[in-house]
């Protein structure tokens, strides 16, 4: 059946080890830095699904106020990497694999339709751009942080979707973006993959789209989707 969540430990509050000694020492710490924190422990999977964010004990392990941290908190919210539960206690976002098909599934089609749109008249310079991206991915290491890794794929696929000219697909596909900073927690936790890999399954759509064809384009968009997607698939079947 595919009703089981991504499997892991789920613990009842954060496990304030996997927090940075090194940053815990500092006695002021801004928003955005604890929330870059937290999210690349999430994007890790070193705070697992499930897990309750609790701002006092986070407070307490690094040396500050709550405010900030709820703040934090609150803009992962946003970012769609932490939600509520039924009691209203913040807690790392949980996705089926199911849900991760259909995430990975229905972007594919919209991003197929934006190649189709675009690929005849994609300029040299936008194709520099998404090769110097591909670059930075190309750069990354494991253990490398998962938040640059996740800004490197939104920022690649959403410049490819912004080419089309078609705003409301462009608006369609970037409303999904908080859902795939969860789909990366899915890969990490399933697959134990890190940002190392992300260079080589996006040169195929570069490629491709050097060559301005419309139809190998949207076949090689379609792959990179799929291939993911169905790995998904078999892992909820297990």
């Amino acid at each position: 059946m595919l009703l089981g969540r991504f499997t892991q430990p789920r613990k009842e509050v954060v496990d304030l080890g996997v927090l940075n000694n090194d940053f815990g020492k500092m006695k002021f710490v801004m928003k955005d830095r604890i929330a870059s924190m937290l999210r690349d422990l999430i994007l890790k999977g070193e705070i697992a699904p499930g897990t309750k964010l609790k701002a006092g004990d986070i407070a307490e392990k690094i040396g500050v106020s709550r405010g900030p941290v709820r703040e934090a908190i609150w803009q992962l919210v946003q970012e769609g990497l932490v939600v509520h539960d039924p009691h209203h206690t913040p807690m790392v976002v949980e996705l089926s694999p199911l849900d991760a098909w259909e995430i990975y599934t229905l972007r594919a089609a919209l991003e197929q339709m934006a190649v189709e749109l675009m690929a005849s008249t994609v300029t040299d310079d936008d194709l520099d751009y998404l090769a110097g991206l591909i670059g930075d991915m190309r750069a990354l290491r494991p253990g490398d942080n998962m938040s640059q890794a996740l800004a490197l794929d939104l920022a690649f696929h959403g410049h490819i979707c912004s080419l089309s000219g078609h705003g409301r697909l462009t608006d369609a596909f970037r409303a999904m973006d908080p859902a795939i900073g969860a789909v990366f927690v899915g890969i990490a936790v399933l697959f134990g993959r890190g940002p190392e890999t992300m260079a080589e399954r996006h040169e195929p759509i570069l490629a491709v789209l050097r060559q301005r064809n419309p139809t190998e384009a949207m076949a090689a968009v379609r792959e990179h989707y799929w291939t993911r997607a169905g790995e998904f698939l078999r892992a909820g079947t297990r």
